[in-house]
């Protein structure tokens, strides 16, 4: 999902004089040491070397423009045989530059002059040295064009051998290459067996493919293919690749082809390429050392890039959307992270020469940039900087080279304008919104060569390489992107044109309107390499002024910000009403612009300067960053209004984060910045939340790692992922593996920042649910704010509709255990006394959903019944359970079972026991699946008894013994009552309550309550004064005894 953005672009050109001559080979090399360029080129009758100092190696960005060293003054060799230069490499270990010759000699260049260290005879036409400058490797032969005969008219064969050597210029073995590859001893690896095309898988072309004979690849030299040899080393120096012209004799014909040798650094053939039909003569082993990249063509014309590995077996391929047709390829380069393939071609068709770079994610390969040349010359060649993987340099205007004399032993170049060193400096980049709106469907675009790809991550997430739509295709290759309000994106062309595109997320509906601008601005002639959307009709672009002349000062070839003014960017073509520059930029004008940072979600733009001002890097006018940073933003902090203050935020190449000018982390690897929080990724493979929360700057710290083990600040992941996006308003965090493809989590610091957003809003619906979803405790709804959410339990209430969901609740605050949020808030006083939140919170909701409806909410209601504490009120939930039988059955079984499951079933077997209503103790026993043994017969019995006797023996089985005493003093009442209207003796009565009633009063001593029943019966409580007396004086306590 990473796009390819350039940071930086500088022009130098030497001294320059009116003159003309053929076009000769350029080549480039980095000397990485003293910080210096040399750029190698020949006349039609010597070579010149040039020097190019550069600035201090701070990775992105350098000081100052480049500037030809001496004067203008080249290194050369006077001689007139000298044909090309075909080798230039700096070598550390041999204490300069080494320049091949194709005469055979070679050269040292050192700080002052140029030193031949020796000849060889046979003449050099290749030369590479490995990356640990240890080996050289030059292949030697004069001639190797074929086209020459001999007195016979039978072609010349002309053989190329292999010459290695160390910086001291020991010979450690010399050979010569292959002429019969096909037939060279040594040239394959042992097959075992398992790796025969029988044994292998063959895809939708089934195993019947294995069966298939294979018919020998017609091996011919592309029509432009110049012949010459070329030599690749493996990133570690263990292995090297040559590529070269075999000739085919017999019949009186010779049959030319391209092949790949693979050598080890001693110098023995390791392995022969698997034979290519059309194989064209650019080479490049990527330093990781799992492939070697050519060119071939295929029977439709068509170029793709072939890939093999060290073994010299085919694996793999991508088309270039090229034909040979219109299409020269010269070469190939990787950088030196193998991140990108740098293609060097001429465009017949536009008549140009193009680098174009390359990348792959997903085992899909992007086209990420086109570089052309605007000073009016061609591209001559290229070269990656070896320690920084992302910069280029680019030389041009070569074709107008000649030499002129000085002195006796100097000479100088000449151009009619100057050769040309152009810079590159680029960064990967994720090209998404920053408006951070709801409204906004959080588009990532990734640039491919002329077409945009998108994805909405708002609404879906489609794996690379695909994309939810493919916007396209544009005149020339996409160069920058910015995206606007509305989704609608500001596209900048490598040709410096501009083009809108709205409706983005339909490719049927999407549009494409230019934009009608012109260059040069005020008279400069500059290149632009970003693009920024700041507001629906104003655009900012960097733009980098090419500098034809030589004797400018470097002052006046800074970097500027140009803004464009749109009128109506619904119209066809969009004009531009008002445009110009912004100069007044601190550090720009030292050095150049290396970033620009549009924050849709407040306005700011935010400029970074490549130059390096006593020991600070500027990003104006904000903040100033110790480091470089590619990567910078800017946000508002604050907890309140009154805090608000707008910050810098900038990630270098040197996994450094800071926050203004101050460090915050070493080891982040890439950063987001969401409603609440500040998303790092760090190369301990975690990913930190920084709140946005603070007061001041100076606490916008990445939290501490505590003791909890809840720690909403940290979320584990894989190893090697990046930040995609994040989604305004939304808890999707997207992240992208070091393989490519794409992850969506939930981090639960976004979770917990959106439930918390939402209870502030007393969104209780969309609060609840989410904390379903992702299992947050469903405290928090109640903790967050206690007092918001006891006045508002009626509309949480009704917010969450479903009965069963309002069954929660525990009496631990969770936002001290849990959930504490980050960074704490100040202390404040409890609004529950302890051990009162769920007493407290049940009695409001029990209100509440009553108020609604008792028969929908029955189950919640007994939940509030079943949670009091210390002890359930199962008597109070037993009572609506019995309320609920003039309902229906139905529904009354329901509740029953549910309240089984939330308190113990012989409790709530003895509850209804005690409510004297057999058929719910019949359902709980049922429902409980108690053993019909345990309790039927008892219950028979109980139905056999009169209505008080009944209460009584259920209330003396509960251990009720005041109210089974109460329903015994009715039994003797009943007596009483039933003798008088009989006529009938009283001594039943008195026998029951003599008997019965105070031996009963005396066992369990129930003295008060039997006094306090009879205080109206005089004879009754002298029986009963009595025999507590009798019970005192038993006991010893004779005081009292007497009293009674």
């Amino acid at each position: 999902m990473r796009s390819l953005q350039q940071t930086g672009f500088e022009y130098s050109t030497s001294s320059a004089e009116q003159a003309s001559s053929p076009h000769q080979r350029v080549l480039i090399c980095v000397n990485t040491d003293t910080q210096e360029v040399f750029v190698a080129t020949a006349t039609d009758s010597s070579a010149f070397i040039t020097r190019h100092g550069l600035g201090p190696r701070n990775g992105h960005g350098k000081s100052g423009q480049l500037m030809l060293h001496e004067s203008g003054i080249a290194l050369g060799i006077d001689d007139a045989e000298v044909e090309v230069i075909t080798g230039l490499q700096h070598v550390g270990e041999a204490g300069g530059a080494v320049v091949a010759y194709g005469t055979g000699t070679i050269g040292l260049v050192t700080n002052e002059d140029e030193i031949a260290v020796g000849d060889v005879e046979a003449g050099i036409v290749a030369m590479a040295w490995a990356p640990d400058g240890e080996t050289g490797v030059f292949v030697t032969g004069r001639n190797v064009n074929t086209n020459e005969v001999n007195d016979n008219n039978t072609a010349l064969e002309f053989r190329l051998g292999l010459l290695l050597m160390t910086p001291r210029w020991d010979v450690i073995t010399e050979t010569p290459l292959p002429a019969s590859p096909s037939t060279s001893t040594g040239a394959g690896l042992v097959s075992v067996g398992w790796g025969r095309k029988e044994t292998q898988f063959h895809g939708s072309e089934g195993k019947q493919a294995a069966k298939l004979s294979t018919v020998p690849a017609v091996l011919v030299l592309t029509a432009t293919d110049d012949r010459r040899p070329r030599v690749s080393w493996r990133g570690d120096s263990r292995f090297f690749a040559i590529s070269y012209v075999v000739n085919e004799f017999g019949s009186g014909q010779t049959q030319s082809h391209r092949a790949v040798a693979i050598f080890t650094r001693e110098g023995s053939l390791s392995a022969i390429a698997e034979p290519i039909a059309n194989l064209h003569h650019a080479i490049a082993w990527r330093p990781l050392g799992n492939l070697i990249a050519a060119v071939q063509t295929l029977p439709s014309r068509q170029l793709q890039v072939v890939f093999f590995e060290t073994n010299g077996l085919r694996h793999g391929e991508f088309s270039l959307r090229l034909s040979d047709k219109d299409t020269i390829v010269y070469e190939l380069a990787y950088t030196a992270d193998s991140s990108i393939l740098a293609i060097f071609m001429l465009k017949i068709n536009e008549n140009r020469r193009v680098i174009q770079l390359w990348s792959m994610s997903n085992y899909h390969y992007y086209l990420k940039q086109e570089i052309y040349s605007f000073d009016g010359h061609e591209i001559d060649s290229f070269a990656w900087d070896p320690e920084c993987a992302l910069r280029l340099y680019v030389s041009s205007g070569g074709e107008k080279l000649r030499k002129f004399q000085i002195s006796e032993a100097k000479y100088a170049l000449c151009n009619a304008d100057g050769l040309a060193l152009q810079t590159f400096t680029f960064a990967t980049t994720i090209q998404t919104s920053s408006s951070g709106s709801i409204d906004t469907s959080q588009p990532v675009i990734v640039t491919d060569g002329l077409h945009l790809l998108v994805t909405p991550f708002r609404t879906s997430n489609m794996p690379p390489p695909m994309s939810e739509t493919k916007i396209g295709p544009f005149p020339f290759c996409v160069s920058s992107v910015a995206i606007g309000e509305n989704d609608i994106l500001a596209v900048l062309l490598a040709d410096n044109s501009i083009y809108l595109a709205s409706n983005i997320n339909d490719q049927n509906a999407s549009v494409i309107r230019r934009v009608k601008h012109s260059l040069p601005i005020n008279g400069r002639l500059s290149t632009y390499r970003q693009i920024v959307y700041i507001n629906p009709t104003t655009i900012l672009l960097i733009s980098s002024p090419i500098n034809m002349s030589p004797l400018s000062p470097i002052s006046s070839v800074s970097d500027f910000v140009v803004y464009l003014e749109l009128e109506d960017i619904t119209s066809n073509e969009i004009e531009v009403f008002r445009t110009g520059i912004i100069e007044d930029i601190p550090g720009a004008a030292e050095s150049g612009i290396m970033k620009l940072n549009g924050n849709l979600r407040n306005g700011d733009v935010l400029v970074e300067s490549m130059q390096e001002i006593n020991g600070i890097w500027k990003a104006n006018l904000l903040a100033e960053f110790p480091a470089p940073c590619p990567w910078i933003a800017s946000v508002v902090i604050g907890s309140d209004a009154d805090s608000l203050q707008t910050v810098a935020i900038g990630l270098s190449d040197r996994n450094k984060l800071y926050v203004n000018s101050r460090l915050i982390s070493s080891e982040a690897t890439s950063f987001f910045v969401h409603d609440d929080y500040i998303i790092v990724t760090t190369l301990s493979h975690t990913a930190r939340f920084i709140p946005l929360a603070v007061d001041y700057e100076e606490a916008l710290e990445i939290p501490v790692l505590g003791a909890m083990v809840h720690d909403e600040s940290l979320r584990r992941v894989e190893r090697g992922s990046r930040i995609v996006t994040a989604i305004p308003g939304d808890m999707k965090l997207i992240l992208q593996m070091p393989r490519g493809n794409l992850e969506t989590i939930y981090p639960r610091a976004l979770v917990l920042s959106i439930i918390r957003t939402s209870l502030n809003k007393l969104n209780y619906s969309n609060a609840f649910i989410l904390c379903r979803k992702h299992r947050i405790n469903m405290n928090l709804l109640v903790d967050h704010n206690p007092k918001l959410f006891m006045d508002n339990v009626a509309l949480f209430v009704s917010s969450v509709k479903e009965a069963d969901y309002l069954n929660f609740l525990g009496d631990v605050d969770v936002t001290k255990t849990m959930y504490v949020p980050v960074p704490a808030p100040p202390k404040s006083v409890a609004y529950f006394k302890p051990s009162t939140k769920i007493n407290t919170v049940c009695f409001a909701i029990r209100a509440a959903l009553e108020q609604l409806d008792k028969v929908t909410y029955i189950t919640t209601i007994l939940t509030t019944y079943a949670k009091i504490t210390p002890v359930q009120d199962l008597e109070g939930a037993m009572a609506r359970v019995r309320d609920m039988k003039s309902v229906s059955v139905e529904e009354t079984e329901n509740a029953l079972k549910y309240l089984i499951f939330l308190a113990n079933a012989n409790r709530l077997y003895d509850v209804a026991l005690g409510m004297y209503d057999f058929q719910l103790v019949v359902m709980v026993a049922q429902f409980s699946q108690k053993d019909p043994r345990e309790y039927l017969p008892f219950l028979t019995a109980l139905k056999m008894l009169p209505k008080n006797h009944q209460y009584f023996r259920i209330d003396d089985h509960l251990g009720r013994y005041a109210s089974a005493l109460g329903h015994l003093s009715t039994i003797v009442t009943e007596i009483e009552i039933n003798a008088k209207n009989t006529s009938a003796n009283e001594a039943e009565a008195n026998k029951v309550f003599y008997e019965e009633v105070i031996p009963y009063i005396v066992k369990h001593e129930l003295f008060k309550d039997a006094l306090e029943r009879y205080q109206n019966v005089t004879n009754r409580l002298k029986s009963v004064l009595s025999a507590y007396g009798t019970f005192l004086f038993l006991k010893a306590r004779f005081a009292e005894s007497g009293l009674s």
